[in-house]
């Protein structure tokens, strides 16, 4: 008993009680430190996430996106020698946008020589019928067909103007 007394930092006759009190205590600190350290070990990997998902932001253009998933698991796992083969990698070339301007042929025009999109009185978008719609969309925080129904009914002349608009003469 004396050896335990002293290895707990007592005095070597110390009485039982006292030895018992000082095990007590060491389990108490000993379950705190394990409390803690578990606490901090999570904190940990919260931030090495945050740090991996970075990573992958930055690399983007190196990670095609269907390998994204098995790069986050080469960075959690070692994240010096993931990055040093990520560097390593060239970027990937953005893939080219799809033009068939050669094969396209021009809208029709009436008879006039006009672009039926854009009406009689030219782009219909700038009618103000539709600068009408946008507002009454923008103002009610509703969808465009929805502000059309309401504009076409509340300001009929108006409707009926942008109808003759985009409607040829035949």
């Amino acid at each position: 008993m004396k050896s335990v007394a002293l290895a707990l930092g007592l005095s070597a006759d110390a009485s039982e009680e006292a030895v018992l009190a000082a095990v007590i205590k060491v389990q108490t600190d000993s379950t705190a430190f394990k409390n803690r350290s578990t606490e901090l070990e999570t904190q940990n990997q919260k931030l090495l996430g945050d740090v991996v998902d970075a990573d992958l932001v930055k690399h983007a253009k190196r990670i095609k996106p269907e390998g994204k998933g098995a790069w986050r698991k080469a960075l959690l796992a070692n994240r010096a020698d993931a990055l040093a083969l990520l560097e390593g990698l060239p970027e990937q070339a953005a893939p080219k946008p799809v033009h068939n301007r050669e094969s396209a042929t021009p809208p029709e025009q009436n008879a006039e020589g006009e672009d039926p999109a854009k009406g009689k009185g030219g782009d219909l978008q700038q009618h103000p019928f539709m600068n009408r719609v946008r507002e009454v969309a923008k103002e009610q925080k509703i969808g465009m067909a929805q502000a059309i129904d309401v504009v076409a009914r509340t300001q009929r002349d108006l409707y009926n103007d942008y109808c003759a608009a985009i409607m040829p003469e035949k």
